[in-house]
């Protein structure tokens, strides 16, 4: 596999791994009580996922590698 299709691939993984984040904090802001703290945690996953992707370049190779191995648990996390 090529360097920029490894580079695509990262961007719609980390896509992928907002996509929790996003769903629960439109969830919980559609509840009666909203959890402050729990939408500050869900903005915050998201906010720092969108960095990540405005910033990956296709020269990162080894965090591409990273990003793209499903074992690793840096960009994983429980909603």
């Amino acid at each position: 596999m090529s360097y920029s299709v490894d580079y695509e691939v990262a961007l719609e993984v980390l896509g992928q791994y907002k996509q929790p984040f996003v769903q629960a904090e439109y969830d919980e802001k559609k509840k009666e009580s909203p959890s402050q703290a729990f939408l500050e945690y869900c903005r915050a996953r998201i906010d720092i996922l969108s960095d990540l992707q405005d910033n990956l370049d296709t020269t990162d190779t080894e965090l591409i590698a990273q990003i793209l191995d499903p074992q690793n648990s840096k960009f994983f996390g429980a909603v």
